[in-house]
């Protein structure tokens, strides 16, 4: 209290104990003899952001400068949440925000981004910090995704219309014990990716969400690093949030998973060279073999609820998170 007092901020008397409230975000101190620290939005916010959504769905119409509203009390919202769960659903309407055209009618896109909205503040997890050292030490997740035109694996930078396959292969450390597993991205993904000249940012950010799924017995409550060789992937998973709709939802589904099996995830940058998932992403397995990994199958049951057909509720509602 004392060091917001410093910097301006007067903290809500009510609850002092337990539910301290500065700044419009509530720190849930009932669950300190847990170990944890948790930090949400206040109520109100909420409550504010869920009626003026549903006026807006109502209303059918959306401005400019109603969507930078939103936007910005949604973006603050999200901040209080896990990781960076709920950024990838404000692309349509931040487009809308920065739209120079003169339509104020609600799109399909908009419709499922605030109805999305709504059910992320109402369900997404609390951002909390662990105060007590986390079960075992931090593990360790390469992932790759490659391209093949005929016996070519293609760069990134290549711009070949289209690939005959594309590939994702991901390697988990945990401790002495290795995995890997790799496979062919199903025809169910690609179908619904937006038109490029190649597919390998998709492919690659694919692999993340695919990981996580993957291992999620292992990662419950862990810390994890995260190492990714394709600076475009890695700038979107850190950001949670890219421009195209269709990697928008990739990043989204990873952040939902992440949240809601509560793990500590740090990303970062490993060169090609040094990535442990090149290997596998080419059915080349022979070093992974001599370090004594295992080979397991990669979990894509969730890939068929992909595209912007799908129910927006299965971002949130899927086995994973009512696990949690």
């Amino acid at each position: 209290e004392i060091r917001l007092s410093l910097v301006g901020s007067e903290m809500c008397i009510r609850d002092r104990c337990n539910m301290p409230i500065s700044l419009g975000v509530q720190f849930d101190m009932s669950v300190i003899q847990q170990g944890l620290f948790q930090i949400a939005p206040k109520s109100s916010r909420v409550r504010n952001l869920v009626w003026e959504i549903d006026s807006i769905l109502d209303d059918g119409a959306l401005s400019c400068s109603h969507a930078a509203r939103i936007a910005g009390r949604a973006d603050f919202i999200c901040s209080t949440l896990f990781g960076k769960v709920g950024r990838s659903f404000l692309a349509p309407i931040k487009g809308r925000q920065y739209s120079t055209g003169k339509s104020s009618k609600l799109t399909e896109q908009l419709r499922v981004a605030l109805v999305a909205i709504k059910v992320l503040v109402a369900s997404a997890p609390r951002n909390e910090i662990n105060l007590r050292t986390r079960h075992g030490s931090p593990v360790l997740l390469y992932i790759d995704g490659a391209a093949k035109r005929g016996d070519q694996w293609m760069q990134f930078d290549a711009t070949l219309a289209k690939q005959d396959e594309l590939r994702i292969g991901a390697v988990i450390v945990d401790g002495n014990e290795i995995e890997h597993g790799f496979c062919d991205v199903p025809q169910s993904c690609t179908d619904h990716w937006l038109p490029r000249k190649q597919q390998i940012f998709m492919t690659e950010l694919l692999t993340a969400p695919v990981a996580i799924r993957t291992w999620q017995h292992k990662l419950r409550g862990r810390v994890a690093f995260m190492f990714v060789d394709n600076n475009s992937t890695l700038c979107a998973l850190i950001k949670g949030y890219t421009p195209a709709l269709d990697a928008c939802e990739l990043v989204g589904r990873m952040w939902i998973d992440v949240a809601s099996i509560r793990l500590g995830l740090f990303l970062d940058r490993v060169e090609s060279a040094a990535n442990l998932a090149d290997g596998p992403s080419r059915r080349d397995c022979a070093l992974l073999e001599r370090l004594g990994s295992r080979q397991v199958q990669l979990d894509l049951s969730w890939c068929s609820s992909l595209g912007a057909n799908s129910d927006h509720t299965t971002w949130f509602k899927t086995p994973l998170i009512a696990s949690s």
